[in-house]
């Protein structure tokens, strides 16, 4: 071990400064008898091979992440959702909890979170939420479209409207009338 920056009056380069040095060449750890000799080694070696793991209680990655021909799996308390290609098909599961899905208008899952659908975990029971349209790509105009939130359908292209309304005589006709103008109002 060469030790550089020792301050001493006998300059020995074997010793190395209690408030602070460098060592270089590798570092021997003695076995229990003291007649080993001491030496040092750039960690350079630690440090490659550290920087390219993820600590277990937690990391943050700045590119992407591949999960190559596994399973995503991510457990909470009591709950957990998974992301499975080893299936038959390819599989978005959850356990323990229903499963909500929702998108934030803030860039880290903040300021309004809009809900989307709800899968209750025990039953086979999904709620849909707020206004949903049906289209032939998901950049086309509704065809259908089915309002949760304002009570309105719209079908074949018609804009959503509320529960309509027959009225009229069934004897003059007048209901049939009503109901057919109903009818095309909905599309």
């Amino acid at each position: 071990m060469t030790a550089t920056g020792y301050v001493s009056t006998t300059g020995d380069p074997r010793k190395v400064d209690v408030t602070g040095d460098t060592m270089t060449g590798e570092l021997v750890l003695p076995d229990s008898s003291p007649d080993t000799a001491l030496s040092a080694a750039s960690k350079g070696y630690a440090d490659g091979l550290v920087a390219g793991l993820a600590a277990l209680a937690g990391a943050t990655f700045t590119g992407p992440v591949t999960v190559d021909d596994s399973n995503f799996v991510v457990l909470g308390t009591n709950k957990g959702y998974r992301f499975r290609p080893n299936g038959a098909r390819l599989d978005c599961e959850a356990t323990g909890s229903d499963w909500i899905f929702s998108v934030f208008s803030g860039t880290a899952f903040d300021a309004t979170q809009r809900t989307y659908l709800r899968l209750e975990a025990g039953v086979t029971l999904a709620h849909a939420c707020g206004t949903w349209i049906f289209t032939d790509t998901a950049d086309s105009g509704a065809v259908h479209t089915l309002d949760g939130s304002g009570n309105k359908l719209g079908f074949h292209g018609a804009t959503a409207v509320g529960q309509q309304t027959v009225t009229g005589s069934r004897s003059s006709g007048a209901a049939l009338a009503s109901l057919l103008t109903a009818l095309a109002t909905l599309g």
